[in-house]
Parts: C-alpha cells; sequence; structure tokens
C-alpha cells in the first residue's frame, strides 16, 4: 500500500486507513491484499533459499534478509506463516476443561432465576 499510495493522484496513507475504518468491506480487502502480500514475502524466501543452495549469497546476508521476510510473513499472514502454539500437554492435563463443566445440561442451574 505504501508505494501505491506515493503514486500520483492516489490516496495518501491516512485516507485509506480511514476508509477502512468507515468501511468494513473496504477493511476486509486490505485484509486480503496484507494475506496476499504474505504470500507474495513467502515466494520470496523460496527464491532467496534456491539462491543460498547453489551458492549466489553467502549465508550470513541470506540469513539476516530470511529473518526479515520471515517475521514480514509472519505479521502479514499470520494464520498461514505465524508461530502456531500448541496450549495442551501431551497427556492432556492441561487441557481446557469442557463447556458442560461450566453449564449443567438441564440449562438451569442452582443459582439461575426460576
Amino acid at each position: 500500500m505504501l508505494e501505491i499510495c506515493k503514486l500520483p493522484g492516489m490516496p495518501d496513507r491516512e485516507t485509506v486507513r480511514r476508509w477502512a475504518i468507515a468501511d468494513h468491506a473496504f477493511a476486509a480487502k486490505c485484509a486480503r491484499a496484507r494475506e496476499a502480500q504474505g504470500d507474495a514475502v513467502h515466494d520470496e524466501i523460496v527464491e532467496i533459499e534456491r539462491k543460498l543452495m547453489k551458492g549466489e549469497i553467502d549465508f550470513q546476508s541470506a540469513r539476516v534478509v530470511l529473518s526479515s521476510k520471515q517475521w514480514r510473513a509472519e505479521k502479514l499472514a499470520p494464520k498461514i506463516y505465524g508461530n502456531r502454539m500448541d496450549h495442551t500437554s501431551s497427556d492432556g492435563s492441561m487441557a481446557a476443561p469442557g463447556f458442560a463443566m461450566f453449564w449443567p445440561k438441564s440449562g438451569k442451574s442452582d443459582d439461575s432465576p426460576a
């Protein structure tokens, strides 16, 4: 978006931000565009890896660039490229309690008004 907003005749970033706040459909389109940008960054990561394996770029340079691009992809499309955390233990002892534990099967509790 930064590059597009710099073009002549295009709105500035603040205007686009206000549009996204005011229009949910436009905000959804912007979010999808960011996810697509995350995919493009991922493609760049693959290309850098390919060049590294061919010896076209040195390891330290690739490491710095890959780290930056990985971070960017995680932020642009966290559902796809973000770190996933497992909040359960292998034996199930840390599993979250079920909904039934908090709500009686009858739909009423002893505390509920009649």
